[in-house]
This record gives C-alpha cells, structure tokens and sequence, in this order.
C-alpha cells in the first residue's frame, strides 16, 4: 500500500443478523372486516330511520283520530197502564187501590148480566168490583173482624169447599200473607189472600182468573 495516500477510517458496520429482519410492521385491516364495520353503519342506520318513522306516524294517527264521543242512551219509560185509572181510599181501615175508570158505581135497578163493569161499595167492610154476574167474576175486598190469626181463619173457611186447598205465606203489598188458590167459581176462589192487621183481617178474594184483576191487585197498598 502506498504510504502516501491517506487512509479513510473506517466505518463500523452493523452485521445483518435475523433479529434485524424481524422489524414490527403495523397491521393492515382486511377486507372483511371493513365489510362487517359497514353492515354494522348500516344496520343501526335503519333501526333508527324505521324507528324515527314509525314513531312519527303514530303521533300523526294520534292526532288525526277523534276521540268517538259517548252517548248516553235515555232509557224509554215504560207506560203505566193504570196511570189514569180511579182510586178508591179506604181510610177507615187503611188501604187503596186503582181501577178502571170505565168501572162506574153500581146500580141495583140494573141487571149484573147486563150491566157494564162496575164497583159495589155496600160497606166500608165491602167493596166488590164486578165484571160479570154476581159471584162468578168479581174481586172482593173484605174486612173481617177477629182476633184468629190469618192462617187460622183460611184453615176454617177453606173447609166449607169440597177441594182440597193448600195454603202458602206470602208477601203481598208489604205485609206477610196466607195465600190459597183454588179452581174458582162457586168453589174455592181463584186466588184469596188474607192479610192481619190491628184486630181485624183483611180478606181479598179473585173469584176467576182474570188479567184485570192481577192489575187492579198490583195497585193494592196499606195507608197506615
């Protein structure tokens, strides 16, 4: 070597080993994962504009639709029958009822066959309303002056009867009763019903079945 040319230092060089290759590289996302990042967006994109939807829609709907207003339907009130029918008052033993007002007083120059309907008062402890002859068709309000008790009283005049009559406890405008029923006529009477009061009873008697009778009866009631 030339001794006049000057030497260069030399420089140290890093020997190239396998650790040197094995540098950290950053990761590189793969494309299925972005793919999975973008239906994710997407999905919840939709959630929230169906739900934003839906909701506005049914807000709309609320405020579209009327309330449907409540009617009250007004019952229709049942015609009275006896609204302007007569009233009889019994104010020495406390009692009254309607009837018909084409029942006019009876009239004993007229025979019963012939005559109209018609109402026989021959006593304060008498009244009789009358539709056909004397004993077959009328209704008998009868006051009986006794200390027997209502059940006594049926159990003795049932006997004059030739049928078998069964006697039963009612209610009967208020008041305990003793009701029998018979086959009418000149038998038992259709319906009798006995009611005791203050020392006395009172007697009715349906002689027949006959649907004006159960009326004038549903008016029946105690004054005291």
């Amino acid at each position: 070597m030339d001794p006049n040319i000057p030497t260069q230092p030399v420089q140290n060089e890093t020997p190239v080993t396998q650790a040197n290759l094995q540098q950290p590289i950053n990761e590189i996302p793969s494309s299925g994962n972005k793919l999975k990042w973008i239906l994710l967006i997407v999905v919840l994109l939709l959630f929230i504009f169906g739900g934003g939807t839906y909701y506005l829609r049914v807000k709309q709907v609320k405020q579209i639709t009327p309330t449907p207003a409540i009617v009250q339907s007004t019952p229709t009130p049942t015609p009275d029958p006896t609204a302007n029918w007569k009233t009889y008052k019994n104010t020495l033993y406390g009692y009254e009822f309607k009837y018909p007002s084409d029942i006019i007083p009876y009239d004993n120059n007229v025979s019963f066959a012939t005559e109209p309907p018609r109402i026989l008062i021959e006593s304060a402890e008498k009244v009789n309303i009358l539709y056909g002859p004397a004993g077959e068709d009328q209704l008998v309000f009868l006051i009986i002056n006794t200390n027997k008790s209502a059940r006594e009283w049926f159990n003795e005049d049932s006997k004059q009867y030739p049928e078998e009559v069964t006697a039963k406890e009612i209610f009967f405008a208020g008041k305990t009763a003793i009701e029998g029923n018979g086959i009418g006529g000149y038998n038992f009477p259709y319906r009798q019903l006995v009611v005791a009061r203050n020392g006395y009873l009172m007697v009715i008697s349906q002689v027949i079945e006959n649907q004006m009778y159960n009326q004038i009866l549903s008016t029946f009631k105690f004054t005291n």
